[in-house]
């Protein structure tokens, strides 16, 4: 996880690596680097759309191309959500299963789609490629991703072509699934609304809750929370954490 000023725009990150503990966390670390190093490099954006598309296609490529301490490739993966707001304008881009949520009104909607194996028997299942009885004996690998950084050439990639317009209060969550599959979209919500505008304390209290209540064997979580108060940067509120879960 990972988030920067640039005058008044702003760039964040949330990155959840696999290939196990220590390979996941050198390859979400590489491509967090890559996409801060392209962006300081390329601000004051002109094609938020392009630099996004662009920064994704780096951070694939550098992170396919790491190698282990004995000269090998890594084998390793890292899942990535970035958002970028500029003004009241917020653009964002999805490889794998890490989510966006944004908050308004207290009603919380998701923005991005899992790239999981789930999505492709959805597809397959409504354009009748496949039976339901198929649909239901191929599930049992719905969580595995069809895409993520490090397949060195990306099978999928979601970006806003045209801008999210933020309002006066909205609030925007980036998670890597170690969130999500440990607490409930309200809980989640909920959370955040109870701890208002601390989103320091907001991203302790939801990594804290994910490790005590935590449905899943999950390895770790990450979090970053934006409060969009108006045009200037210097009112926004943003909080974030990366932890992670253990087993008890």
């Amino acid at each position: 996880m990972s988030h920067k000023k640039y005058g008044d725009d702003f760039l964040g990150v949330v990155c959840d690596g696999m290939g196990g503990m220590s390979a996941g966390e050198i390859a979400s670390s590489a491509a967090i680097d890559t996409l801060m190093e392209y962006a300081d490099c390329e601000m004051p954006l002109q094609d938020p759309p392009e630099f996004l598309k662009k920064a994704a296609i780096r951070m694939d490529e550098h992170v396919a191309s790491l190698l282990n301490i004995k000269g090998e490739k890594l084998q390793a993966g890292t899942t990535a959500v970035v958002v970028y707001i500029t003004g009241s304008s917020l653009y964002w881009m999805s490889v794998g299963d890490s989510k966006i949520y944004i908050i308004r009104n207290h009603e919380m909607v998701q923005v991005t789609r899992p790239h999981n194996y789930q999505l492709l028997l959805e597809q397959s299942l409504s354009d009748g490629s496949i039976s339901q009885e198929e649909y239901e004996k191929e599930s049992a690998r719905k969580e595995a991703l069809i895409s993520y950084l490090g397949m060195d050439g990306l099978r999928m990639m979601d970006l806003t072509q045209q801008p999210f317009e933020l309002h006066v209060g909205d609030v925007v969550l980036l998670c890597s699934d170690g969130l999500y599959k440990s607490l409930k979209d309200e809980e989640i919500q909920n959370l955040i609304e109870v701890c208002e505008d601390n989103f320091m304390k907001t991203a302790d209290v939801l990594i804290d809750m994910a490790m005590e209540y935590g449905r899943g064997p999950l390895d770790n979580c990450s979090v970053l929370l934006v409060k969009y108060s108006g045009m200037k940067l210097d009112k926004m509120r943003v909080g974030g954490k990366s932890d992670e879960i253990k087993e008890v």
